[in-house]
């Protein structure tokens, strides 16, 4: 992945007012992969005192498009499942890691698994994206 690129994709989560919101944080990217985690607080969770299963749905998105990005163009998610395997909970955080499955000219399938704190499996799941063709920049646009 060239480094504006790469740039560009740390910055924007650094900068997004709603990854910010879930405590979204991207720690690796390469093309075809990224690795997050989003740090657990009160404001993640839901009635049961897990985090909420959207948030980790938006976090799955989130990193497996990044993955996606990283091939330095713009992508929508298509689809998207997640199996919720474990309860999110008693962790200080959720790791989220994203692997391609196939990147071909117009769609990417990509594979996402979450842990906990002690590598526990929280959610798997499968995410398909479409390239913009529009490529990506350190400016944000």
């Amino acid at each position: 992945m060239d480094e504006e690129t790469k740039k560009y994709l740390f910055q924007m989560v650094k900068r997004n007012k709603y990854m910010q919101m879930i405590n979204l944080e991207l720690t690796e990217a390469d093309e075809g992969y990224a690795r997050g985690r989003i740090r657990v607080d009160d404001t993640l969770l839901n009635p049961n005192r897990t985090v909420h299963g959207g948030c980790l749905y938006s976090a799955a998105d989130i990193i497996a498009g990044i993955a996606a990005s990283a091939y330095g163009n713009k992508v929508c998610t298509v689809s998207g499942s997640m199996n919720y395997v474990n309860p999110a909970c008693n962790t200080e955080y959720v790791y989220c890691e994203a692997t391609e499955v196939r990147q071909g000219n117009h769609l990417g399938v990509y594979d996402v698994r979450m842990t906990n704190d002690m590598n526990g499996v929280i959610e798997t799941g499968s995410f398909t994206y479409y390239n913009l063709n529009e490529r990506v920049d350190a400016d944000g646009n």
